[in-house]
C-alpha cells in the first residue's frame, strides 16, 4: 500500500519542523545552562551566610549515626559484650575519623601542622593528629571504648560546615551574664573553632569519652558549640545536638 504524496510530504514537513524545534530549544538551554555556570565559583558557594540557605548559625552534628534504617533515631544503643552488637558503631566511626587523616585528604599539600592556639598559615588548613597521647581512648585499636565492659564508648562531635563562618569568641570579660547559661568547667576551657573555607579543611571535631555509664539506663544528653555568634534554639537544633546513649 502506497501514501499518497501529499501524505508522504506533510509527514516530512511535520518531522522536520519537530527536529529544528527540539534542536533550538536544546541550543537555547545549553546557553542559560552556560551562562548560569559563569555565575557560579566551583570553590565557593555563591550565596553565603545570612544569604544562604544554611543561614549563618552552625549546628552540631555526631558521630556514630544510628543504622539508615532507622534514620531518625538518636539513639546510640550496643551491648558491650557482643563484639557483633557493636560492630557497626565501631565501623561507623573508623571511617568516619578516616577522613580526618592527613593521607586520606584529597588536598594534603594544603594541610600543615599547627601548634595549640596557632592558626594555620593564610590558604592553608591544620592537620587533625589521632595521636594515642591525645585521643585515647577514643582511637580505633581501642575500639572507641565499645568493647569495654565496665567503661563506655567514645562519641565524637563536629561543628557543621559553614563557609566562611568565623565565630566570634568568648573571653574572661565576654562571657554569658547568665551563671547557669554556661558551665563554670566551660568558663575556664574555652576552645576556639572556625569553619574556614580552604581546600581540604575539615570540621572542628572533639571526642566525648563516658567512662562509666550506668548499664540499662537511658541516658539523654545535649550538647552545645558556645560563640557570641552562636544562637541555642532546641526546636531547630541550632547551635547543639540531642542524642540517646544506652548500654546493656
Amino acid at each position: 500500500m502506497r501514501l499518497p504524496s501529499n501524505t508522504v510530504f506533510i509527514s516530512a514537513k511535520i518531522l522536520l519542523f519537530y527536529l529544528l524545534f527540539y534542536a533550538v530549544l536544546i541550543g537555547f538551554f545549553s546557553a542559560m545552562l552556560a551562562v548560569f555556570y559563569q555565575t557560579l565559583d566551583m570553590k565557593k558557594p555563591k550565596w553565603q551566610l545570612s544569604k544562604s540557605l544554611i543561614g549563618d548559625n552552625p549546628g552540631l552534628g555526631f558521630r556514630p549515626m544510628p543504622p539508615e534504617s532507622n534514620v531518625e533515631s538518636t539513639l546510640i544503643w550496643y551491648k558491650s559484650s557482643d563484639k557483633g552488637n557493636v560492630h557497626y558503631w565501631k565501623n561507623e566511626l573508623t571511617e568516619f575519623v578516616k577522613s580526618y587523616d592527613k593521607e586520606n585528604n584529597p588536598h594534603e599539600k594544603n594541610v600543615e601542622e599547627c601548634t595549640n592556639y596557632q592558626p594555620p598559615s593564610e590558604g592553608k588548613v591544620c592537620n587533625v593528629k589521632m595521636t594515642k597521647n591525645i585521643w585515647h581512648p577514643c582511637l580505633a585499636e581501642s575500639s572507641f571504648g565499645f568493647e569495654d565492659e565496665k567503661g563506655g564508648p567514645c562519641i565524637f562531635l563536629k561543628l557543621n560546615k559553614i563557609y566562611n563562618w568565623n565565630p566570634e569568641y568568648y573571653n574572661s570579660t565576654s562571657l554569658p551574664q547568665d551563671p547557669n547559661a554556661m558551665s563554670e568547667y566551660l568558663r575556664k576551657d574555652i576552645v576556639d573553632a572556625e569553619s574556614r573555607g580552604e581546600d581540604g579543611y575539615m570540621s572542628p571535631l572533639i571526642a566525648v569519652h563516658f567512662e562509666a555509664p550506668r548499664r540499662g539506663i537511658l541516658i539523654n544528653i545535649e550538647c552545645k558549640a558556645w560563640a557570641r555568634n552562636i544562637i541555642h534554639d532546641r526546636v531547630d537544633r541550632r547551635g547543639s545536638v540531642h542524642f540517646e546513649l544506652m548500654v546493656d
